[in-house]
């Protein structure tokens, strides 16, 4: 199952990962193949400790060691030591099943669709950073709303008091006229 060092997916090595995983769409077969490059810094054509550590840090979710090793003994199958992009395909697959022990982490859910930003940056974004960004923001903005809510409620609600306490004031003001008025009449009565 180990392979030499991943290399651009040509268009028969695509078709035979698609056939294997028929569950994964093309991009993201792409975007996952462009994520286990990135961090397989040293080029094995495995992902080992210290780059799945690297990984997990900058997905903002830190491992411990053991947890670490954990995530590598559920995937390596072959008992290398790493995990190949067979391995890891194969493990993201059991994720997204819902299948996995150590809990990979849910990419299937964060490495999204093909995201072309060149016209915004100048060169093609990465897709795994930007989903990540893009989910960041959306958190931030329900986050947002969730206080302007708040806030408007809380608005709301001081209105509603406002309003009661004047209805009780004018009703409070309309039956002391109404007893000053009676006193009158009594005392005129006498």
């Amino acid at each position: 199952d180990t392979m030499a060092a991943p290399k651009p997916l040509d268009n028969k090595t695509m078709a035979g990962i698609e056939a294997e995983f028929p569950e994964f769409a093309e991009d993201e077969i792409k975007a996952f193949h462009s994520l286990f490059l990135k961090y397989d810094e040293n080029r094995s054509g495995e992902l080992e400790l210290f780059e799945l550590n690297r990984m997990y840090e900058d997905l903002k979710t830190p491992k411990t060691h053991q947890q670490l090793k954990e995530l590598i003994a559920e995937a390596d199958v072959d008992g290398t030591g790493g995990v190949s992009y067979k391995e890891f395909l194969t493990v993201l697959l059991k994720d997204k099943k819902g299948l996995t022990k150590t809990g990979w982490g849910g990419f299937v859910k964060i490495v999204p669709k093909q995201h072309d930003s060149s016209r915004d940056t100048g060169k093609k974004a990465n897709v795994f950073e930007q989903k990540i960004a893009d989910q960041t923001n959306q958190v931030l903005a329900e986050q947002d709303a969730k206080k302007r809510g708040e806030i408007a409620k809380k608005k709301v609600e001081a209105q509603r008091k406002v309003a009661e306490q004047e209805k009780k004031d004018a009703e409070d003001a309309a039956k002391r006229k109404a007893a000053v008025e009676k006193f009158k009449e009594k005392m005129s009565n006498r």
